[in-house]
């Protein structure tokens, strides 16, 4: 199997090529962060990182994958677009009992399944945060993946 794929470059963010659930299977993933970020690359929620998250702070977690038969629906173009009413302190694994708040998206992108979280250190985030968070999902980039089996 020839493979090149590059993790999403969030500028300024840090990125790692994680074991996938299958053998044939790609994943990366790739943050950013306003506190440090002390999570291992595949760990989602990233639950020491969002304990460490301030009132006026941000977490963006990108995952990029690929698997051998996807099911059509994994090829949508979505935008990738913060909407604050889809803005959440309710969801599986938020150990900060409602502190932190996430909105999170997927889409296809460069040949590639593309899952977005974002996370923001109060369960309402202000128009400020979800702005900055914007600017580092608009500032990201998608090297085009080139999977063969």
């Amino acid at each position: 199997m020839t493979i090149v794929a590059a993790p999403a470059h969030i500028p300024s963010g840090h990125a790692a090529r994680v074991q996938a659930g299958c053998s044939r299977c790609v994943q990366t993933e790739s943050w950013w962060s306003t506190a440090p970020y002390r999570d291992p690359a595949s760990q989602l929620p990233p639950h020491r990182t969002m304990a460490r998250l301030g009132p006026r702070g941000i977490i963006v977690h990108i995952t990029r994958s690929w698997e051998p038969s996807p099911p059509p629906w994994e090829h949508t173009r979505r935008p990738i677009a913060i909407r604050g009413g889809l803005v959440t302190a309710s969801f599986e694994g938020n150990t900060t009992r409602g502190r932190v708040s996430l909105w999170q998206a997927s889409t296809w992108r460069s040949g590639s399944f593309v899952t977005v979280w974002v996370l923001f250190g109060r369960p309402r985030p202000t128009a400020a945060q979800v702005r900055r968070a914007q600017r580092v999902l608009d500032a990201t980039r998608y090297p085009v993946w080139r999977v063969k089996r």
